[in-house]
């Protein structure tokens, strides 16, 4: 499973705050600020937003929310890879590097 050695990573270009309990999402390039330009996330996808570091591989943003929120493997896998998807479409993340079971890295396709 490729997917789960993969590690997103928030595009530079995305400003945010955590704004009662909801990540707000509001990509560089807009040119102006009104509701349609911002993206809101419901308090899980804040949790996945936040654990979205660069470092952590989508397993572990996985085994995180199960820990937090009591839920099993295929239900958080479910969710993390559709929003992980979502994130992708609205291009505020990237998924640059996939670890091999041999330890080498490779770069993947947006």
């Amino acid at each position: 499973m490729e997917w789960l050695r993969t590690i997103p990573k928030k595009k530079k270009n995305v400003a945010w705050r955590v704004i009662e309990g909801e990540a707000v999402l509001i990509p560089a390039e807009r040119q102006t600020i009104d509701r349609e330009s911002l993206e809101v996330c419901n308090q899980t996808g804040t949790a996945i937003w936040e654990a979205i570091d660069g470092k952590s591989t989508v397993a572990e943003i996985i085994k995180r929310i199960i820990d937090d929120y009591e839920v099993n493997f295929k239900e958080a896998e479910s969710d993390i890879t559709s929003f992980l998807g979502w994130l992708t479409k609205k291009d505020l993340i990237e998924l640059e590097e996939v670890i091999h079971e041999n330890g080498k890295k490779e770069k993947t396709v947006d």
